[in-house]
């Protein structure tokens, strides 16, 4: 980014020792990466500069930008001429560092609203999607253009015509959307298949935080079904796992890699045992097969994005609201954690099994945290000081237990 401002006349400074060594680092992953066959995807541009090239650049056409409660930003109006030459140089500069699959991501105003007026939105918006196809054709005359649904989200500032043009001001053969969040909330019915154009399943699951175990995966697993044998999806070219969160929920993660292979082979309990065998081995397979079988009908049978409540400032309307239900799974969470624990001996030496013990004793643990957490609420409630402070004891003495059990996984660290 900074050889790019530099050619428009912003110094930004020399690439200083840290970012000399992360453009190393990437160029290191990426070429591993191709080495084994993948393709890697680079960032578009979508407008965004720094001060000093509004500084010198002050009768270009700038946008306001604001996410949440932020102070605002400005980036390139997508009809000033600068949005295009800037965007250019920009994917000419960072092909030249890490070369390119030919397949570029650029996202339109996610969870912002452009433009003081209704013209002056829907202008931005149609004039954002004709401009980065463009940008991305004259860049690289190979180049397809990957986009999610996920700002179309927002009905109002997005309703469906609106969504309709924009996807329409991009040629077809260089476009590729994404059903972000189709696992749960799929859109590409309500805005018809996409109007033809090319798409892909999007799985997005986790947010920011949600490091605990979820996700409904006999639900995926049906979703994924109807989309490969709806005669109307025959557009859908891809699967797209893309969660804010990685590292966490393995299984939900393979079973998102074999459904993505081949959708209509894939039966849950049959999954359910092969990957005891991948995971623990042919000879623990069948012992850490109700472990798993368990987990696929609490944990994992149905979604919700409520966190442990000691990872978040509680809050009275998350647990009120929430936990009654989540508690129903707390038998199967105690029937997967003994089935894990009775194969220590066997398999205490794999990390493979260390970090999945690990991760059910720590949701195990949530639960019961959850519990308690409304018991102590039950005392407030009722005036009973004994009652709530042995609560709080109890929940203090779970932190505890939750540090020991992460503390004994260098994975975790």
């Amino acid at each position: 980014f900074k050889r790019t401002m530099a050619a428009f006349g912003v110094d930004l400074g020399p690439l200083t020792e840290a970012e000399q060594a992360r453009v190393e680092f990437c160029q290191e992953i990426i070429n591993y990466a191709r080495s084994l066959g993948m393709e890697i995807i680079n960032p578009g541009y979508t407008g965004s500069v720094p001060t000093a090239f509004r500084d010198a650049h002050p009768n270009a056409h700038y946008v306001e930008v604001r996410w949440l409660d932020f102070p605002p930003s400005y980036i390139l109006y997508p009809d000033d001429p600068l949005f295009k030459e800037v965007g250019i140089r920009f994917i000419h500069e960072y092909n030249a560092l890490f070369g390119t699959s030919h397949l570029y991501v650029a996202e339109p105003y996610g969870e912002t609203r452009p433009g003081a007026t209704e013209e002056e939105q829907n202008a931005i918006k149609t004039g954002f999607a004709r401009v980065m196809g463009e940008m991305i054709a004259e860049a690289d005359p190979e180049g397809t253009w990957l986009c999610s649904t996920w700002t179309f989200r927002d009905k109002e500032f997005w309703p469906k015509e609106t969504v309709r043009a924009y996807m329409q001001a991009v040629p077809n053969d260089r476009f590729l959307v994404g059903d972000l969040w189709c696992e749960e909330r799929p859109l590409y019915q309500e805005l018809e298949y996409f109007w033809g154009r090319r798409w892909g399943f999007g799985v997005l699951h986790s947010f920011g935080g949600n490091t605990n175990l979820h996700g409904d995966i006999p639900a995926l697993i049906r979703r994924v079904q109807e989309v490969a044998t709806d005669p109307r999806a025959s557009r859908c070219e891809a699967f797209e796992i893309m969660p804010e969160v990685v590292h966490w929920n393995h299984l939900y993660y393979d079973l998102c890699t074999r459904l993505a292979w081949d959708p209509k082979a894939v039966e849950l309990d049959q999954f359910l045992r092969d990957y005891a065998r991948r995971r623990y081995g042919q000879e623990y397979a069948d012992s850490m097969y109700p472990c798993l079988r368990a987990l696929a009908d609490s944990v994992y049978s149905w979604q919700d994005l409520i966190p442990p409540l000691y990872q978040v400032r509680p809050r009275t309307d998350w647990a009120l609201r929430g936990l009654p239900e989540r508690l129903r799974i707390l038998p199967g969470m105690r029937q997967a954690l003994d089935a894990a624990l009775a194969c220590a001996d066997a398999l205490g030496d794999s990390p493979l099994y260390r970090r999945d013990l690990v991760d059910i004793a720590k949701e195990y643990l949530a639960l019961i945290y959850g519990q308690h957490f409304l018991w102590l609420l039950e005392a407030e409630a009722a005036g009973d000081a004994e009652r709530l402070q042995k609560e709080s004891h109890v929940l203090l003495a779970l932190l505890d237990d939750v540090e020991r059990i992460l503390a004994s996984d260098p994975a975790c660290h």
